[in-house]
């Protein structure tokens, strides 16, 4: 068996710990009553030590969270790089995109009438599609 390193006073925290925890509330109350202790007055005494402790924590909350703004303010202010405005490009007024959808409905180039014809003549063209359609064996 190992060695137990841990000291008389460890151990014996251990056993109190152990002992209180293993007791249920009225032999708690039980106790405390037969050594003259006051438990209504204890337990006043925790709810206003713990009032009091939310308090401050609030407040050290509160102070953490207005220095952390503090620093990202300080940080983004820094790392603020300006740029130099760019001229807008203008478009030459003889151009005219390729597509019909991006003229907004004007007039059909030349360009575009042959490219329209060439794909009616090769979807009616019978001698461009396969003659077994997906079905036929």
């Amino acid at each position: 068996m190992a060695k137990d390193k841990k000291t008389f006073q460890d151990r014996l925290a251990e056993e109190i710990d152990e002992a209180i925890s293993n007791m249920s509330d009225e032999e708690i109350r039980k106790e405390a009553e037969e050594a003259g202790d006051d438990i209504a007055a204890f337990g006043n005494r925790m709810r206003a030590w713990l009032e009091t402790a939310k308090d401050e924590v609030a407040e050290i909350a509160i102070k953490e969270a207005k220095a952390s703004a503090e620093k990202g303010r300080a940080v983004r202010n820094q790392n603020v790089v300006t740029m130099a405005p760019s001229k807008p490009r203008t478009r030459p007024d003889i151009f005219m995109p390729d597509t019909v959808a991006a003229r907004h409905g004007k007039k059909l180039s030349a360009r575009d009438r042959k490219g329209i014809e060439k794909d009616l003549e090769d979807l009616f063209d019978d001698d461009a599609w396969p003659d077994k359609k997906d079905g036929d064996e």
